[in-house]
């Protein structure tokens, strides 16, 4: 897990899992913020692979 802190807010990012997707090398993630009372969480996909046609090295892409 990854955590921040800013001055009126705080979140984290957690690894859910780790498992390959449509051949290429993924993470779902789940991001939280946290700001006085509230909260929100979304999920997230990360894959490792080439951004696009043009890219010239492979790295983590977010893909949702």
């Amino acid at each position: 897990m990854h955590r921040w802190k800013g001055a009126e807010s705080e979140g984290s990012l957690t690894i859910v899992s780790e498992e390959p997707v449509g051949g290429f090398r993924c993470r779902q993630l789940l991001y939280r913020l946290t700001k006085g009372g509230a909260s929100a969480e979304r999920p997230g996909l990360l894959c490792w692979g080439y951004a696009n046609q043009f890219a010239g090295s492979e790295g983590w892409n977010e893909v949702y």
